[in-house]
């Protein structure tokens, strides 16, 4: 699925859950907006971050985190911009999950601000771990402190 997310967007992180943070360098000629899901850039420059696609098809786990700021990125620059990407608990809405029986199930990302529970062509990005009216709170790792 494309990008979709085109301005910030406040995400709620569970309070009282310490969360991980790590500065990633953006793909040339790039926008990533605050609470956008973030992907590493295979097919671009290996080792830099962009908005989660997954253009490629992949089943692997290339999920980064979510962006904190938004940054902009110019085209072929002299240096790199970094945006800061947080890990752990996150608040947001799901297709397909309307119930605290959905709790344990896996979460998959379909491009930078779609999440369901369809596993078919996305990426597995963590568990739902908490309901409220709100939405739901998904435990999830980016590469920075997956444990595989």
């Amino acid at each position: 699925m494309a990008v979709t997310q085109t301005a910030d967007v406040v995400r709620g992180f569970a309070a009282g859950i310490s969360s991980e943070y790590a500065d990633h360098l953006v793909v040339a000629s790039t926008t990533v907006y605050a609470g956008q899901a973030l992907c590493a850039a295979l097919a671009e420059t290996a080792g830099l971050v962009k908005p989660f696609d997954n253009a490629l098809g992949l089943t692997s786990p290339f999920f980064v985190g979510f962006a904190e700021t938004q940054v902009v990125q110019t085209a072929l620059s002299t240096f790199r911009v970094k945006v800061r990407v947080r890990g752990r608990v996150l608040l947001v809405t799901i297709t397909g999950a309307d119930s605290a029986d959905d709790l344990g199930k896996t979460v998959y990302a379909a491009n930078d601000s779609t999440f369901t529970l369809t596993s078919t062509n996305n990426v597995a990005i963590g568990k739902i771990v908490g309901y409220s009216s709100e939405g739901f709170d998904v435990q999830f790792e980016g590469t920075q402190v997956a444990s595989i």
